[in-house]
C-alpha cells in the first residue's frame, strides 16, 4: 500500500507540475500581442508595371516569431526583396509600458501573364499558434511588356536596412518636422506629419508604414480620423494641408537618431491629385547630446529631463506594538514620468536601517498638456519598526536637469519625524510547545497497539518473499544493458559528422543567446555585444569546420564566399559583426532597446546561416580540381 500511494502521489505531482507550467505558458502567451497584416500595390495595373507586396509583422513582447513562411508566387517573379525591423517603446494605458518588434518583408513582383493574379497566404508561426495573412488578388492587364529582372540580378547589399525613397509628387506629398533638431537625453521632442494637396482635399488616409523611432520614448500625441484642413504655401504654391499624425518623442540614448519615414494610402478629392496614390515622408534626423557634465549633482540619472516635484508623507506618524508605517512618496511634473530613476528610493532599505522596507507599489499616470508629455508616478512603501524610539525619516532628493532653464536642479521632501513604541523583542510562537510536546509523548501509547502485529509479521517474513529480492535480482542486468547503451549513443553522439557538428553549433548558440538575454536584463552592453559576436562566430566555425576567429573581415567573407553562403546573408553578416564592435567600444550608446533588436537581428542570422546550403571542403577541392582540369 505504501509503494502504490507513494506513487500516486508522483503521478498527481506530475500533474499538478504539468498544469502550473501550461498556466504560466497561458500567462505568457496573453501578454504577447500578435498583429499581421498584408496588402499589395497596386491592385490594378499592366504587365509593365511592378508591384508591391507588402508583410508586417508586430509582436508586442520580449520575443518574437519562430518562424516565417513566404507566400506562394505561382504567377509572379520576384524582383527584389526586402527586410525591415525595428524596436519601440510604446505606452499602453491598460498594460503599461511595452516593447514592440516590428518587421516588414517586402517583395517587388512582375507578373509572369494577364488575368487575376493571386498571392497566396503567408504564415507566420509563434510558439504552437499559426498567423495566415489574407490571400490577394490582383488585376492585371495584358497591355504593356512585363520588365523582368536580368539573370543572376540580385537585391542591392543591405536592402533590408535601407530606408524607401519619399514620394517625390509635387501635388501630393508629406512634410515631417520636429520642433527641436538638438537635444540632450531625456528631452521631449513633437514630431508632426501633414498632408499636403494641391487643389483638393483629403478625403481617406490609411497608414501602411509606421515610422520607426530606435532609441526613443514614443507617445501619441494626436491621430485624427477627422481632418482639419489649412491653407498652406511651399515654394510659391498654394496646398491643404492636414495633420496625419504627431508623436511625442524622448531619446533614450545621445549620437545621431533617426526618425524613420511615415507612409500610406491617401484618397484625395479634387485637383492634380485626385484619386487614391502612395505617398511617403522623408526621415528625420536629430542631434542627441548627453546631459552637460558641468554642474551635474550627485544621483543625477539621464532619463531624468523636465521639471520635477517630489513629495512624500507618512501615516501614522506614532505607532505602537509593531505595527507598520505606509510611506508614500509622489512624482508628478513635466518629462518621462515612467523612465524616471531615483537612487534614494531604490536603496531605502539602506537609508532606514532601523524598518523592514517591502517592495513599494507604484501607480502612474500620464498627462498630455499642450503636446506636453508630463503625468504622476506614486511609490507606496510599507515600513515595518525593527525597534523602539523616535526616529525621522530624512529627506528624498531628485536631481532633474531643466532643458529649458539649461540647468540641474534638486526637488527635496522634508523630513518625517515618527514615534515608534511596543516593538516585539521576538516573534510570538504560535501554540502551546506543553501541548506539542504532549501529544508527541502519547503518540506510541495510542497507536503501539494498533500496528504491533504488523511489525511482528514483517519480522518473519523471509527475504526471497519481499519484492526487495527482485529488485536486487533484476538490477545487475539492467546496469550492465544501461552501460552498454550508454557507450553506443555517446560514441555515436561523438562521432564528428555535418549533422552533429549542426545540432551542437544550435545548442551553443541558444545557450550563448541566453547569456545575452540575461545581460539585457542587466543592462551590461559591453558583455552583451561580446556574447552576440561570439555566438556568430563561434556559429559560423561549427559550420565550415576551420576556425574564423583570427580572420579579417575580407578573409572571412573570401572563404563564405567560396563555400556558397548567398550574399546577401555575408552583407547582414558583415554589418552585425561591425555594429558589435562599434557597441563593444561605445556602449554608453547602446540602451535595452538597442540590444534588444541586435538580439532579434542575431536571431534571424544565426537561423540564415544554420540554413545556408555551404560546400564542404572535399566539395571545394573538388571544385578546384575539376577548374584545373578545365584550366
Amino acid at each position: 500500500m505504501t509503494g502504490r500511494r507513494r506513487l500516486r502521489l508522483t503521478t498527481e505531482f506530475r500533474v499538478a507540475l504539468a498544469l502550473c507550467a501550461l498556466a504560466a505558458l497561458g500567462r505568457v502567451a496573453r501578454a504577447q500581442t500578435v498583429s499581421v497584416t498584408s496588402d499589395v500595390t497596386p491592385k490594378v495595373g499592366t504587365m509593365a508595371d511592378r508591384y508591391v507586396f507588402t508583410v508586417e509583422i508586430a509582436v508586442t513582447g520580449i520575443s518574437g516569431y519562430d518562424r516565417f513562411n513566404p507566400p506562394k508566387f505561382n504567377d509572379w517573379s520576384i524582383a527584389d526583396v526586402s527586410t525591415r525591423q525595428s524596436t519601440q517603446w510604446l505606452y499602453d494605458p491598460a498594460r503599461g509600458q511595452e516593447i514592440k518588434n516590428v518587421e516588414v518583408r517586402r517583395y517587388t513582383l512582375v507578373p509572369r501573364r494577364a488575368g487575376k493574379l493571386k498571392i497566396e497566404e503567408a504564415l507566420i508561426r509563434i510558439g504552437k499558434d499559426d498567423h495566415l495573412t489574407k490571400p490577394l488578388v490582383v488585376d492585371v492587364d495584358s497591355s504593356g511588356q512585363p520588365t523582368l529582372p536580368s539573370p543572376g540580378a540580385s537585391p542591392s547589399p543591405g536592402a533590408g536596412s535601407v530606408q524607401l525613397p519619399p514620394t517625390t509628387n509635387a501635388d501630393l506629398f508629406i512634410e515631417g518636422s520636429v520642433n527641436k533638431k538638438k537635444v540632450v537625453v531625456g528631452e521631449q521632442v513633437v514630431v508632426s506629419w501633414k498632408l499636403f494637396v494641391a487643389g483638393g482635399e483629403l478625403s481617406q488616409w490609411m497608414p501602411t508604414q509606421e515610422p520607426t523611432a530606435d532609441g526613443f520614448w514614443v507617445e501619441d500625441l494626436t491621430r485624427p480620423t477627422h481632418f482639419t484642413y489649412t491653407e498652406e504655401t511651399r515654394n510659391g504654391k498654394h496646398y491643404t494641408s492636414t495633420t496625419i499624425l504627431t508623436r511625442a518623442l524622448c531619446p533614450l540614448r545621445a549620437g545621431e537618431l533617426r526618425v524613420g519615414s511615415l507612409g500610406g494610402r491617401a484618397e484625395v478629392f479634387g485637383g492634380p491629385a485626385s484619386g487614391n496614390e502612395e505617398v511617403r515622408s522623408a526621415p528625420i534626423v536629430l542631434e542627441v547630446a548627453p546631459a552637460p557634465a558641468l554642474g551635474r549633482p550627485a544621483g543625477f540619472e539621464p532619463p531624468n529631463v523636465g521639471k520635477f516635484s517630489i513629495k512624500a508623507s507618512a501615516e501614522p506618524t506614532s505607532v505602537q506594538g509593531g505595527d507598520p508605517i505606509m510611506l508614500t512618496v509622489d512624482i508628478e511634473g513635466q518629462g518621462n514620468v515612467r523612465g524616471l530613476k531615483i537612487p534614494m528610493l531604490l536603496e531605502l532599505g539602506k537609508v532606514l536601517p532601523k524598518f523592514r522596507v517591502f517592495q513599494p507599489k507604484i501607480d502612474e499616470a500620464v498627462a498630455i498638456d499642450d503636446d506636453v508629455i508630463g503625468g504622476k508616478r506614486s511609490y507606496v512603501f510599507r515600513l515595518q519598526p525593527l525597534a523602539d524610539g523616535e526616529f525621522e525619516l530624512p529627506p528624498l532628493e531628485l536631481a532633474y536637469f531643466d532643458p529649458e532653464a539649461h540647468e540641474y536642479q534638486v526637488a527635496k521632501t522634508a523630513a518625517i519625524p515618527v514615534a515608534i513604541s511596543g516593538v516585539p523583542a521576538t516573534p510570538a510562537t504560535p501554540g502551546n510547545p506543553d501541548d506539542v510536546n504532549k501529544n508527541i509523548i502519547d503518540a506510541p501509547r495510542i497507536h503501539g497497539q494498533v500496528y504491533g502485529s504488523t511489525l511482528t509479521s514483517r519480522k518473519r517474513s523471509r527475504f526471497h518473499q519481499q519484492p526487495m529480492f527482485w529488485l536486487l535480482l533484476v538490477l545487475p542486468p539492467l546496469c550492465l544493458l544501461g552501460v552498454v547503451a550508454f557507450d553506443r549513443v555517446r560514441a555515436r553522439m561523438l562521432r564528428e559528422t555535418p549533422r552533429t557538428r549542426l545540432r551542437r553549433a544550435a545548442s551553443r548558440a541558444r545557450k550563448t543567446l541566453r547569456l545575452c538575454e540575461l545581460h539585457i536584463k542587466g543592462e551590461r552592453p559591453v558583455k552583451f555585444f561580446a556574447e552576440l559576436s561570439r555566438a556568430l562566430t563561434d556559429h559560423l566555425e561549427d559550420r565550415l569546420g576551420i576556425p574564423v576567429a583570427g580572420m579579417t573581415r575580407d578573409e572571412l567573407r573570401r572563404v563564405l564566399s567560396d563555400r556558397g553562403m548567398p550574399e546577401e546573408t555575408l552583407a547582414q553578416l558583415a554589418r552585425e559583426l561591425e555594429n558589435c564592435d562599434f557597441a563593444r567600444f561605445a556602449p554608453s550608446a547602446s540602451g535595452p532597446g538597442e540590444m534588444r533588436a541586435a538580439l532579434r537581428r542575431g536571431k534571424t542570422l544565426l537561423g540564415e546561416i544554420e540554413r545556408a546550403p555551404l560546400k564542404s571542403e572535399k566539395d571545394l577541392e573538388g571544385d578546384r580540381d575539376a577548374s584545373g582540369e578545365v584550366a
